[in-house]
């Protein structure tokens, strides 16, 4: 017995569940803030007018692959943004390219019909992200959810 009078064995592994905790809290805190950062930027950038809701879906988009591994250029365009993420996203390929012209369109332009474009944006990006996530393994995706890559300044999307 020790000094509690409880059994060896049970405060052997009561400070082994303590040390646990003091190691997986601060983890879980830390993963909650990176999902709760993100949480917040998706809700920013997806809501407002058709057309910001548009332009977020883009900007969601590229967030996604710089969290993916793709190095985005200050000076690329959407197109080009598109044709070098194709390579990630091998089941929304068409997608990807959809919505790189519905965000120039907006840029450059005055489309018709603003609302139902932005609805298409956000299928878009729904399919660019399933795709993402479907040629990744759990571990892969885990990592990539994690991601700060798009939050750091120096490697977030320009877009």
């Amino acid at each position: 017995e020790t000094q509690w009078g409880l059994p060896i064995v049970v405060t052997w592994f009561l400070r082994s569940v303590t040390a646990a905790a003091l190691f997986l809290i601060p983890v879980m805190l830390g993963t909650l803030v990176v999902l709760g950062a993100k949480w917040r930027r998706r809700r920013r950038l997806l809501s407002g007018t058709p057309v910001d809701r548009i332009r977020g879906a883009w900007a969601l988009a590229t967030n996604r692959l710089v969290d993916a591994g793709m190095s985005i250029a200050a000076a690329d365009t959407n197109n080009e943004i598109a044709e070098l993420g194709e390579d990630h996203v091998p089941a929304a390929r068409r997608e990807l390219r959809r919505l790189a012209s519905l965000a120039s369109a907006t840029t450059f332009g005055t489309p018709a019909r603003p609302d139902l474009l932005a609805q298409d944006a956000v299928f878009c990006l729904g399919s660019v992200e399933r795709s993402l996530a479907e040629s990744r393994t759990r571990w892969q995706r885990v990592r990539w959810q994690l991601s700060l890559r798009s939050l750091r300044p120096s490697t977030a999307s320009p877009v």
